[in-house]
């Protein structure tokens, strides 16, 4: 859990991404969060995909995933290790908060 929360946690501004900060991201966040969703891929692949496909600079995606972690917008399952090599399982809100509430 520790080093889930050190990959996510120098993401949670975007004050050094000026560029993505300046895009309408509650345009593109959908979009992203499907292709993670729907994609058996790595995620590091899931995401260069998605920097492709909507022309992004490499690393754009795999660096909003990280800041909507990061501010709990996204949630995941903070106890097994996020690995950008392996598929990333996002967890709906409410099972979120299941998860929350029992630990």
């Amino acid at each position: 859990m520790a080093s889930n929360i050190e990959w996510v946690h120098d993401a949670r501004s975007l004050e050094d991404h000026q560029r993505l900060a300046r895009m309408p991201l509650s345009d593109v966040l959908p979009g992203l969060r499907a292709a993670i969703a729907d994609s058996d891929l790595p995620l590091a692949h899931t995401c260069l995909d998605f920097d492709r496909r909507v022309g992004f600079d490499p690393g754009s995606s795999l660096f909003l995933v990280r800041h909507q972690l990061a501010n709990k917008v996204w949630h995941v399952d903070m106890s097994k290790p996020i690995d950008t090599g392996e598929p990333l399982e996002l967890l709906e809100v409410s099972t979120a908060i299941e998860k929350r509430d029992v630990a």
